[in-house]
């Protein structure tokens, strides 16, 4: 077999297509927060300002640039991947057919998983001297749909071209590494894009596949277990403690968190055989 039949085989796979599209999705971020970034720094010149002046301000408006510019993007991909679905609203059935409620293992993960990173971590109080609750609602909101925005494009692209089983890994991993990779390169004022940014996407893709296809149990993980961290204690890729009441004493570095998503997955693995278990 040559190099070009590979790729033909290749290329009418699942795994290859939506890798395609989701990595049209990044390019259509990089595209985008490009022209808002350089059309606050024109503006910012026309005033006269320093180049650290602008820097600054970027940094500060970090998470307003980011929401504005994955909620923009994303919209514009699941408008455009709608076109190829056979649904009338398909959106609408995105989020309809994407809801699903938490369960009892869901709840024992996010109890464990906020446990132990604040256990880890040792939160102290930060040295602010004035603390504004702005950033942390904005920290709070901001790594919530920073993940969210990919989880909604990543379903929506398994209703039209569906991963098989082994697929489905391979793109936990894969996705992912677009995610992370991507971060790193266009949002280059971000404190702390390191590779626990990595795992985090694994865990919230995993989870959108825990059980059925679905969008609320990673935004129940997000928003019960990561805002907060982010918001509260630091914990954040763009801002890291810069705006928080209070900060880690101790970094949680990506071994713990890689050792805390093992554990994670050993524990949904056993729920699920024993699930299938009882079933029989």
């Amino acid at each position: 077999m040559n190099i070009w039949e590979l790729f033909r085989k290749l290329y009418y796979t699942s795994i290859f297509k939506n890798f395609v599209y989701f990595i049209s999705y990044w390019l259509l971020i990089l595209v985008v927060h490009h022209i808002l970034i350089s059309s606050a720094a024109f503006f910012h010149f026309q005033l006269g300002h320093r180049l650290g002046t602008i820097e600054e301000w970027i940094f500060e408006k970090g998470w307003e640039i980011i929401l504005a510019t994955k909620l923009i993007c994303s919209w514009l991909i699941l408008k455009f991947i709608s076109i190829k679905s056979d649904s009338r609203n398909p959106l609408r059935d995105i989020f309809i057919k994407g809801f699903s409620w938490p369960e009892k293992e869901i709840f024992v993960f996010t109890i464990f998983f906020l446990l132990i990173t604040i256990f880890i971590g040792d939160p102290k109080k930060s040295n602010l001297v004035s603390i504004s609750f702005i950033k942390p609602f904005l920290s709070y909101w901001g790594i919530t749909f920073f993940f969210l925005t990919d989880i909604m494009v990543f379903n929506s692209l398994k209703t039209i071209h569906p991963f098989g089983k082994i697929e489905r890994w391979f793109s936990y991993i894969i996705f992912s590494a677009v995610l992370y990779l991507s971060s790193k390169t266009i949002f280059l004022y971000g404190l702390d894009l390191g590779f626990n940014l990595y795992l985090i996407a694994f865990i919230s893709f995993y989870l959108s596949d825990w059980k059925r296809e679905n969008w609320t149990i990673p935004a129940f993980f997000l928003l019960t277990c990561i805002a907060p961290l982010s918001a509260i204690l630091g914990w954040d890729p763009i801002w890291k403690g810069s705006f928080t009441p209070m900060v880690f004493s101790r970094p949680l570095t990506s071994i713990n968190l890689s050792l805390i998503v093992f554990v994670a997955l050993g524990y949904f693995f056993y729920k699920s055989r024993d699930d299938l278990n009882k079933q029989l």
